[in-house]
C-alpha cells in the first residue's frame, strides 16, 4: 500500500533524525556509571544488565533503522514498478471504454427503446465513475514517486460523449412524452 510506504518513510526519517539525540543522551549515562565505578559502587544484577544493555540497544536500534531503510528502498522500487504498470493498465482501460462507448452508443440506425438506451448510458457513466476513482487512487502514487501526471484527452472525450448521449436521450424521452400527450388529446 502506497500510503503505508509513505507513513513508514516518514517515521523512518523522524527516527533517523532523533538518532543523534539518543546518542547524546547515552553519553551522560555512561559518565554517571563511570563516576559510580570510581567509588566502587556495587551494582545490583538488574543495574549491571541495564548498563550493559544501553549501548547494545542503541547499536541494535541503529542497525534496525538501516535494515528498515533498505527494506523501504526495495519496497519503493517494487511499488514504483507496480504503479507504472497500473498507470499503463489505466490508460488501456480508458481507451477500451472509449471504444466501447463509440461502438455501442445508442444512436446508430438501430432502433433503441428509451429504457435500453438510458440503461446503456448509465452503464457508461458507471464505468466512467469507476475510472475516475482509479485516477484519484493513482494521484497519490504520482505525488509519492514525484511523477508528472499527464492528462489523458480521451477522458474528456468520453465524458463529453456520455453527456451528449444523456442529453440526446433525455430529449427523446421528452419528445415521446409530448407526442403521447398530443395523441391522448386527439
Amino acid at each position: 500500500n502506497l500510503r503505508e510506504l509513505k507513513e513508514s518513510e516518514t517515521l523512518l526519517e523522524e527516527l533517523s533524525g532523533q538518532k543523534g539525540s539518543f546518542e547524546a543522551r547515552l553519553k551522560p549515562l555512561e559518565d554517571k556509571f563511570g563516576l559510580l565505578d570510581d567509588y566502587m559502587t556495587i551494582f545490583k544484577p538488574d543495574e549491571i544488565r541495564m548498563r550493559a544493555g544501553i549501548k547494545e540497544n542503541l547499536v541494535n536500534f541503529c542497525l534496525n533503522l538501516e535494515r528498515f531503510r533498505e527494506r523501504n528502498k526495495r519496497l519503493r522500487e517494487e511499488m514504483y514498478e507496480e504503479h507504472v504498470r497500473k498507470v499503463e493498465d489505466f490508460e488501456k482501460e480508458i481507451r477500451d471504454l472509449q471504444e466501447t462507448v463509440r461502438k455501442d452508443m445508442p444512436v446508430k440506425n438501430e432502433h433503441f427503446s428509451c429504457e435500453v438506451a438510458q440503461s446503456l448510458i448509465q452503464r457508461f457513466k458507471d464505468d466512467f465513475v469507476h475510472i475516475l476513482t482509479k485516477e484519484d487512487d493513482l494521484q497519490f502514487g504520482f505525488k509519492l514517486f514525484e511523477m508528472k501526471y499527464k492528462n489523458i484527452p480521451e477522458m474528456q472525450e468520453i465524458q463529453f460523449e456520455i453527456d451528449r448521449l444523456g442529453e440526446f436521450w433525455q430529449i427523446v424521452v421528452e419528445w415521446r412524452a409530448a407526442i403521447g400527450k398530443w395523441r391522448d388529446v386527439q
